[in-house]
């Protein structure tokens, strides 16, 4: 939305909740009074959407201030909409401190959201372990699935083991789960290896692969416009 757009969306909203009595209103007005500027604005519809029971008015406002490096306002908003049983945006808190750089209460929060059941924490918690030199520990946490392997070998390829990131996707393809082809072709893309790289993208595109002809068609496409 731009700026000049902004009057006239407030001015909707406003008339919406107001007059037709729009239940969502007061959410999206507090998101845009925010990035309007307006907190006062934005407290007060924030309050009334809170009321109505929209506790994801937290979270918008939350993403707001993390974009803008207010990490302290933003984990306020995160754990308030937490405590008012938000229970999943643990993962925004998780990957706010790892953001921050702060591995060891980002871990903490990982491990707290997979006790609560947030299966995908584990890809979190994969990383942290793996970036403060607990690798074994993030490998047994990987191998209880596919996709969390991937994610660790994402990271070792980002690191600079590209070696140990392609065997363990090796390993993943051995035993059946031709999607990591895709993931290789991309560490090797990544790593300037085009030859291998495209490689890897046809045999996942043999293997049925989703995504894998798109990405062996940009491999090719990014490849002719080098070349000019």
């Amino acid at each position: 939305m731009t700026p000049e757009e902004k009057p006239r969306a407030i001015a909707v909203l406003k008339h919406a909740f107001h007059v037709e009595g729009d239940v969502n209103a007061p959410r999206e007005l507090a998101w845009i009074l925010a990035d309007d500027g307006d907190r006062a604005g934005s407290e007060e519809y924030a309050k009334i959407a809170l009321e109505l029971g929209e506790v994801n008015v937290l979270r918008g406002l939350g993403m707001k201030h993390a974009s803008e490096g207010n990490h302290s306002a933003a984990a306020g908003l995160y754990w308030h909409a937490y405590n008012l049983g938000m229970t999943w945006i643990l993962l925004d808190l998780a990957d706010l401190r790892e953001k921050q750089g702060d591995l060891r209460r980002a871990g903490r929060l990982y491990r707290r959201a997979l006790r609560d059941g947030q299966s995908y924490a584990a890809h979190g918690l994969v990383r942290i372990l793996e970036l403060t030199g607990q690798g074994r520990a993030a490998e047994e946490l990987a191998n209880r699935s596919y996709d969390t392997v991937e994610t660790l070998a994402r990271v070792r390829a980002a690191n600079g083991q590209r070696d140990s990131a392609e065997l363990l996707l090796r390993a993943l393809v051995v035993k059946g789960h031709t999607e990591a082809l895709l993931a290789l072709g991309q560490i090797r893309q990544a790593a300037g290896d085009r030859a291998e790289a495209e490689s890897a993208f046809r045999q996942a595109t043999a293997a049925g692969a989703d995504r894998a002809i798109q990405a062996l068609t940009d491999l090719r496409a990014d490849a002719q416009d080098n070349a000019h």
